[in-house]
Formats: C-alpha cells, structure tokens, sequence
C-alpha cells in the first residue's frame, strides 16, 4: 500500500507527541493519532510495571530488614548483667 510508510518523516516534538502540521489528508492524521494512541497505552503499561515492580522490592527491602534484624537479635551475645 503506498501512503503509509511516511510514519518515519513526522515531527517528533520533545514532549514524544508528533507535530501534524506538515501531514496531508485525513487519512495521514489518523495513522498519526493511532500511532499517539498506541505510544500512551505503551507508556501506561510501563508506567504500571515499573510501579508494581517497585513496590514488590519495597516489600522485599522490608522483609530482608525484619530477617536481619531477628538474625543480629539471635547472634549477638547476651547483654551483661549490671
């Protein structure tokens, strides 16, 4: 199909989002709006991922401080009676 390998000479402005004003016909936009659409479903899954991904290793950090923790209490030497 001709008319759909343009997608490589659009404006990429620095916020990511791509700049139509040198695009023609309806039909160029809309390949444009739906590749926008697909890049922000892309980035919000991402987003989700790195966000479970960060909250399971706080919940790992926590787990391993508790363990050291009862590890320390069972190996250091008992406290000197005064």
């Amino acid at each position: 199909m001709q008319g759909r390998a343009f997608v490589l000479s659009g404006q990429c402005t620095p916020m990511g989002d791509f700049d139509f004003s040198g695009l023609e016909g309806t039909e160029d936009v809309f390949y444009f709006a739906h590749i926008q659409k697909l890049k922000n479903d892309f980035s919000m899954e991402l987003t989700i991922i790195e966000t479970s991904a960060y909250q399971e290793l706080r919940r790992l950090v926590s787990t391993l401080a508790v363990q050291m923790g009862d590890f320390q209490k069972k190996i250091a030497p008992p406290a000197p009676d005064k």
